[in-house]
């Protein structure tokens, strides 16, 4: 899996590869443009061998466009080649775009075949894009199973198509149990909680034994989707501490 890159970072990897590649070979080089057709600057797009279904690390497959949109792939190996933005990778973002083809397609078996060897020759390519993904957000609140808001939990969002383990991410639920993240329209996701012993400022600091966890079903985000609740099962230990506090939940840090 390809790493995305700061803006920053990309703006300065661009500026000293193409300097250094002045003399290089191009194997295949164009323009990447927004589906308005703009340019699009400063985006990731990949060459994948036809009977790969992973990207191969190699920095020579790689192609980052510039500020007006153009991109270049310098010295590539022998081979067939399927041209693509986001290849088996989920929207970011930074690139908030499903995985798509060369020359207008989702689907790899209709994509053009790039068969570049010693003496290929290819025209300048225009690649032009679908509409990015609409971002939305997800609106939830976690309460234990008796009602009682959850305060402190860490969120997670997962894409059902890409993600097989859940990432915590550094936001959490507010003293009311409520949260708010983002994901990109006509997905499918999980949203769950994870509360944890240990209470600290960030995800870092709070790392231990888990109190309790919860996740949502499977939904696909569109304007219909409905505020999420997740209900977390209080441990029993909590319960009498509740008891014992007329209601209020004490948690020594």
């Amino acid at each position: 899996m390809k790493v995305k890159l700061s803006i920053f970072t990309l703006a300065i990897f661009f500026v000293f590869t193409s300097a250094a590649n002045i003399c290089a070979k191009t194997a295949l080089n164009g323009k990447l443009l927004q589906s308005n057709g703009r340019p699009l600057p400063y985006t990731e797009i990949e060459l994948v061998l036809v009977e790969s279904e992973e990207i191969v690390n190699d920095g020579r497959l790689l192609a980052i466009s510039s500020t007006s949109g153009k991109f270049s792939f310098i010295n590539v190996p022998e081979g067939k080649y399927t041209l693509s933005i986001n290849f088996n990778e989920k929207p970011t973002d930074f690139s908030p775009y499903e995985t798509f083809f060369y020359p207008s397609t989702k689907i790899r078996t209709e994509a053009e075949v790039f068969d570049i060897n010693e003496f290929s020759k290819f025209t300048p390519v225009t690649f032009q894009l679908q509409p990015k993904l609409v971002e939305r957000k997800i609106i939830g609140q976690i309460v234990w199973s008796g009602g009682i808001p959850v305060a402190d939990a860490f969120i997670y969002i997962n894409d059902v198509q890409y993600d097989e383990i859940y990432g915590l991410t550094n936001l959490k639920s507010d003293k009311y149990g409520n949260f708010t993240i983002k994901a990109f329209e006509n997905r499918k996701y999980i949203v769950g909680a994870v509360l944890f012993e240990r209470f600290g400022r960030n995800l870092e600091e709070s790392i231990g034994p888990v109190m309790a966890s919860t996740r949502s079903e499977i939904f696909t985000l569109n304007a219909n989707t409905e505020n999420i609740k997740l209900i977390m099962e209080e441990p029993e230990e909590l319960k009498t501490l509740r008891r014992k506090s007329i209601g209020k939940l004490i948690v020594k840090p």
